[in-house]
């Protein structure tokens, strides 16, 4: 059985509040659609990277990206609120382009195999 640290459990629960936090409060247009896809916190609990991802262009990405930049106070603010930590983490959010390069494998994957045939 896997046993979970702090670091990852803190992890968690910043994905949770974070996503629920920017459905409930953040209310810049350039955010609605996202998915928090990871986060992580460094070992002392101070810094987090948010990674998110967004189904649309290059320019709808890097829209929500500053739309996420520019509300990072408030939802470190209402983090804060929520949280029992002594510090609440640094947020820093990040384009996760994960899903789109898989897609994109699996695309490149079907052709192979179409050409073989």
């Amino acid at each position: 059985m896997k046993r979970y640290n702090r670091v990852d459990r803190v992890s968690k629960l910043l994905r949770m509040e974070i996503t629920k936090i920017i459905r409930e409060d953040v209310k810049d247009p350039r955010v609605e659609g996202i998915v928090i896809t990871e986060v992580t916190v460094t070992k002392d609990l101070r810094q987090s990277k948010v990674y998110f991802s967004l189904y649309g262009s290059q320019e709808e990405k890097n829209n929500a990206l500053e739309g996420l930049r520019s509300a990072t106070f408030l939802v470190q603010e209402e983090l804060g609120k929520h949280l029992r930590m002594k510090h609440t983490p640094r947020l820093t959010f990040y384009i996760d382009d994960a899903i789109e390069k898989g897609f994109e494998l699996i695309e490149k994957m079907k052709k192979l195999k179409e050409n073989e045939e």
